[in-house]
């Protein structure tokens, strides 16, 4: 018998063949090899697959997120500037070209922007100099040496409304100008509130004293800061002599060399 009489036929190979696959039980990946396979062969192409158009989104991400911080800086900066605008009381120093005052507290070189410090709420109080300003259309304001003089309320040109002061000490003069209506004025000094409609006058604390109110244009009315009396109209060419302890006050003419300083500042005029 040779040699190919003893080889199976084919169909006998495929059944053996057949028989054997299904007897062999192949044993299962591992769950972390099949978790290392998915990861490389898997995940990683399609990552890379998505990595332009991840990274698009992440530069859009990026460039709106420093458009929002560039705006937000542009908006704090315009209302810094808005607020300073807002700070920055209509007033122009007239007199000196150039001089200090304390404003709460601070030093401040009037010429050189710190009149906008000069606002509602602000105490001022001035050195050796004597200090004229003026506040738009409305009026000018002249402050002796050594005054304290607070700003109570402050209102806008375009807003009827009374500016309203404090005297604290040294001596004030003010003339109303022709855009000062329907704006009106109140300044309180130590012993008296004295009453602006339009006018030219001037308020002098005497420490320990009096309180002087001095009228040379219009008419102001004085009222005593006890209210002990009746408010008194003091006119052109008169004055009001309010002393310290509520004692009557005491009217007659404006003494000249009070009245000098007051006409002066018609050279603003």
């Amino acid at each position: 018998m040779s040699a190919h009489e003893h080889e199976p036929q084919d169909e006998e190979l495929d059944d053996a063949l057949l028989r054997e696959l299904e007897s062999d039980s192949t044993p299962s990946a591992r769950p972390a090899f099949r978790e290392e396979l998915r990861r490389r062969f898997v995940e990683a192409p399609n990552a890379r697959a998505e990595s332009p158009a991840t990274e698009r989104a992440s530069r859009g991400a990026r460039f709106r997120q420093i458009v929002g911080a560039i705006a937000l800086i542009a908006a704090g900066l315009l209302a810094s500037l808005w607020f300073a605008f807002r700070q920055t009381a209509p007033f122009e120093l007239l007199e000196p070209g150039s001089c200090h005052a304390r404003i709460d507290g601070e030093d401040r070189e009037l010429a050189n922007g710190g009149l906008r410090f000069l606002g509602e709420g602000a105490l001022l109080e001035t050195g050796d100099a004597t200090i004229a300003v003026r506040l738009d259309a409305r009026l000018v304001l002249e402050f002796a040496p050594h005054t304290a003089l607070e700003i109570l309320a402050l209102p806008d040109r375009s807003t009827p409304g009374t500016i309203e002061l404090r005297l604290r000490s040294g001596a004030l003069r003010v003339a109303t100008r022709s855009g000062f209506a329907p704006t009106r004025m109140l300044v309180h000094a130590p012993e008296a509130d004295v009453r602006v409609v339009g006018t030219e006058f001037g308020i002098d604390v005497i420490p320990g004293v009096a309180t002087c109110v001095c009228c040379t244009r219009g008419t102001v009315e004085v009222e005593l800061a006890t209210g002990s009396a009746e408010p008194m109209a003091v006119q052109a060419g008169g004055n009001a002599w309010c002393p310290v302890g509520g004692a009557p006050a005491m009217t007659g003419p404006v003494k000249p060399m009070h009245a000098a300083p007051i006409e002066a500042l018609r050279r603003f005029e």
